[in-house]
């Protein structure tokens, strides 16, 4: 046989895609494992497929790509029509052309895929999708919505095209051990289960849909409803990269933190953003959500989150992997106040774009034992390393009093305003310490508790300590 070529496929129900390597090849129907292999007889292996409108060709005129993993059950599902779905992508599907045929076999357990006494067999066509592109679309889609699945029966799959040249099969070492079957049932309501053309997003070509999936499980400590009920989504990094126009942000209710289930009501609130083109994904963050007004969140209850281009071309999602296991979830609730939480605009920082804002983070946590009030009482606080690497211009450091060593929540005044000691300096060159604040006009009081912000004067940079360090409240200072 010819030496085999690694592809990716993705099998995917409306519910959710799974991203399936592949190896396509040209082989016979008894070398569909990297090796001569003996079909197993009675499967959908033994069927006539020519019996099912495929033409029928010699097995040297056959093109064979073979599924090197088991079958995807969790992610292929029939939808709340009934309709069960196949999603084919990337590797396999590049330059694909004309009609093809999925073959849905009924089997007779998930533990046995001999053919059901039935011999029931359900056929679906498609073209594929020309436009599509396989990296980012669907070229192939297959939909059993003519032939439905019936519900609660076990099924095998294989697909064709309709000329015959070609077919798409599971390695046959799942097929010897039964790892190739799926069961026809209902998949979990879920925001991936929504029509969300039935919420503001223009009907696309679900072939031609570009998916963007959101890299980590929700960042719940960094999500929270600020002082005025807003909750704030942003979103950065890979995923918004070279995002572009308006999108819709969809925050549907769930039940429960560990159960990302749609409630029955189906509530969906909407926000509405323009990316920010000049903002770096690196940096910055292209895209930010804000659920105001009408669409406020419900303080006290959970939400998963689903973002979608508003002409419908693109979406952004939590991989399946989290949506699994329900860690796409947040509670909306307040956030404690933090000196994340500031409004440093009224502390004379000029307002910027904040999708733009440059975010650079510190490395460690705070070194309390490096950090101390000198002997005049001035607190200094010396920056170095990857944090300031290229910093020029004026800064202003904040220095927020906090309730104690292990809690960096604000202190407030007696007008429920944060506490805060500010100071300048100018960045220098090629130095050690690039960036060097001393608390001499503004001092720190000693025996309270600290913890520190720094921002470029004309807001377009800050310096912050990592998001762990925050959670964990070890960015403070005792003096």
């Amino acid at each position: 046989m010819k030496k085999s070529t690694k592809l990716m496929i993705s099998l995917g129900s409306i519910s959710s895609i799974i991203a399936i390597p592949l190896i396509a090849a040209s082989c016979s129907n008894t070398d569909n494992g990297g090796g001569q292999q003996k079909i197993k007889e009675n499967t959908n292996q033994t069927l006539k497929y020519e019996d099912y409108g495929i033409t029928k060709l010699p097995e040297s005129q056959i093109k064979s790509r073979v599924l090197i993993h088991p079958a995807a059950r969790d992610a292929n599902k029939l939808d709340a029509e009934g309709v069960f779905k196949f999603k084919l992508h990337l590797a396999p599907t590049q330059g694909v052309k004309g009609t093809w045929v999925g073959i849905a076999t009924e089997v007779k357990s998930l533990n046995d895929n001999t053919l059901a006494d039935s011999k029931a067999v359900k056929v679906t066509e498609t073209e594929a999708d020309e436009q599509a592109d396989p990296n980012e679309g669907f070229p192939l889609i297959f939909k059993w919505d003519k032939q439905k699945l019936d519900e609660g029966k076990f099924y095998t799959f294989v697909f064709w095209k309709k000329d015959g040249t070609e077919r798409i099969v599971f390695d046959q070492k799942y097929i010897n051990s039964n790892q190739d079957t799926f069961v026809a049932e209902k998949a979990r309501a879920t925001n991936q289960t929504i029509d969300f053309t039935k919420h503001g997003v223009q009907n696309f070509p679900e072939q031609r849909v570009k998916t963007r999936t959101l890299i980590h499980p929700a960042a719940r400590d960094a999500n929270k409803l600020d002082s005025e009920g807003v909750f704030k989504f942003k979103l950065h990094l890979e995923p918004t990269r070279g995002v572009k126009g308006k999108w819709l942000g969809f925050a549907t209710e769930v039940k429960s933190l560990e159960d990302n289930t749609l409630v029955p009501s189906k509530s969906v609130k909407v926000a509405t953003t323009t990316a920010d083109e000049q903002a770096d994904p690196n940096e910055g963050f292209p895209l930010i959500f804000k659920w105001t007004d009408n669409n406020k969140l419900e303080k006290g209850k959970f939400y998963t989150f689903i973002f979608w281009k508003e002409d419908g071309s693109e979406k952004i999602v939590f991989s399946d992997e989290n949506i699994k296991g329900s860690k796409d979830t947040f509670i909306a609730e307040e956030g404690r106040r933090t000196n994340q939480t500031i409004d440093f605009t009224k502390h004379g920082i000029t307002a910027f774009p904040e999708e733009r804002v440059k975010t650079r983070t510190l490395l460690h946590p705070a070194a309390r034992a490096e950090n101390k009030l000198d002997d005049k009482g001035v607190f200094r606080f010396s920056l170095h390393l990857a944090p300031v690497k290229g910093v020029t211009g004026n800064w202003t450091a904040f220095a927020t009093e906090v309730n104690g060593e292990n809690d960096n929540t604000l202190k407030l005044d007696s007008n429920n305003s944060p506490i805060i000691k500010k100071t300048t300096t100018v960045a220098k060159e090629n130095v050690e310490f690039p960036l060097v604040f001393e608390w001499s006009q503004e001092k720190l009081d000693k025996n309270k508790v600290y913890t520190f912000i720094f921002w470029k004067t004309d807001g377009t940079e800050k310096i912050v300590f990592s998001d762990v360090n925050i959670k964990g409240s070890k960015d403070t200072f005792p003096l």
